[in-house]
């Protein structure tokens, strides 16, 4: 006899504040894999029933007009932290949510127009099967961080001055890795690290521990291309090393991280004589992506050889597993991100499970782990 738990599957709430929700409804009905739970028409009413029912991932429009959408998931992550997907129109660039990084938060251009979406009714569920995976605990833990950092010290409440940023610690982790690293010939060498969902706070923390000399870093994030310009000048503000966002044909230099923009592949290349170089270009999907990370360390891994060091963090499916495979076979080294600090298990558990990864580490080693290899 066959058993139908209908509570497993992903609970929904539709927002939107137009006769538009009920075109969203009815593409997201397509799937029985998902239970729409509430479709609230305002922002205040979303918010409530965010609280109330505890959805597995809120979709709301831009079109809820009562409130601004970064302000509305603001309250939300204050509230009640849960995975969103922002539906908006194909001519809005913004990147709504922007706060809590590519992961708790997608936006997807949908195009509304005569009750219609300009995007098929898949592409909106396959990227709520996404969030619906999301770790949303963890996420709820950096955010009761960062509230408790934003409270004012009792220091500034009675009046002192803040002391300069002259006067402020640096990262104590960068401190350590200063000194782990002045013993290191780390020149010829190159990281590459790979991510997806949820993978743009842990990387921010990670080149915040970056210390000032340090081997090249390529990152291949998933994410769409209007957020990598916001998220690469955020990071180089956080660095000591210079961050940027690579272009072709640049040279890959020391003490700098390169940040593949969206929409594009990333590979290394190097002719006769010269040193390594960055080749983006358009190219088919792999891995039904575009930036892949099989593409950029399958041809880092040809001009390094055993000087490559690969990094697969968090993220839904298994691009970078490929990759792995070509880089242990040349004699570089491949870290992963374990199960318990992931925001999703699924790209490093596929290098993990396939024996691609030299060593499995938490978070906060991955740093040091790099540099033990170097």
């Amino acid at each position: 006899m066959l058993v139908f738990v209908f509570d497993l599957l992903p609970r929904i709430i539709v927002a939107d504040g137009t006769s538009n929700s009920r075109t969203i409804v009815n593409a997201l009905s397509m799937d029985s894999s998902i239970k729409i739970i509430a479709t609230p028409k305002t922002a205040l009413e979303t918010l409530s029933r965010v609280i109330r029912l505890k959805p597995d991932v809120l979709v709301i429009s831009t079109n809820l007009s009562d409130m601004d959408i970064d302000k509305l998931i603001s309250r939300i992550m204050n509230k009640e932290p849960v995975s969103i997907l922002v539906l908006k129109e194909t001519d809005d660039v913004k990147f709504y949510g922007s706060d809590y990084g590519f992961g708790l938060v997608d936006n997807l251009s949908v195009g509304f127009k005569s009750s219609t979406i300009g995007v098929s009714g898949v592409a909106i569920t396959t990227r709520i099967h996404i969030l619906a995976k999301v770790n949303v605990q963890k996420f709820k833990s950096k955010i009761k961080k960062a509230k408790r950092a934003e409270k004012p010290s009792l220091r500034s409440r009675l009046g002192f001055t803040p002391k300069q940023k002259s006067e402020i610690k640096t990262n104590p982790d960068r401190n350590r890795n200063k000194r782990l690293m002045a013993k290191t010939n780390y020149r010829k060498k190159l990281c590459v690290i790979g991510a997806s969902t949820g993978g743009p706070n842990m990387i921010t923390t990670l080149v915040q521990a970056l210390p000032n000399k340090f081997p090249p870093v390529i990152i291949i994030q998933h994410m769409p291309d209007g957020f990598i310009s916001s998220f690469t000048k955020r990071l180089n503000r956080m660095s000591e090393i210079e961050v940027r966002q690579a272009e072709n044909g640049q040279i890959i230099e020391q003490n700098t991280v390169y940040v593949c923009p969206g929409g594009l592949h990333l590979e290394v290349t190097k002719e006769v004589g010269e040193l390594p170089r960055i080749s983006l270009f358009k190219g088919e999907l792999v891995n039904f992506v575009r930036p892949a990370v099989d593409l950029t360390l399958k041809s880092a891994a040809k001009v390094y050889g055993a000087n490559l060091i690969g990094v697969i963090l968090t993220g839904m499916g298994s691009d970078g597993k490929e990759g792995a495979k070509e880089v242990q076979k040349i004699g570089g080294k491949m870290i992963a991100l374990n199960k318990e600090d992931s925001t999703i298990y699924g790209m490093n558990k596929a290098v993990i499970e396939a024996g691609f990864a030299d060593i499995v580490l938490p978070e906060d080693k991955i740093i040091s782990g790099i540099i033990s290899y170097l």
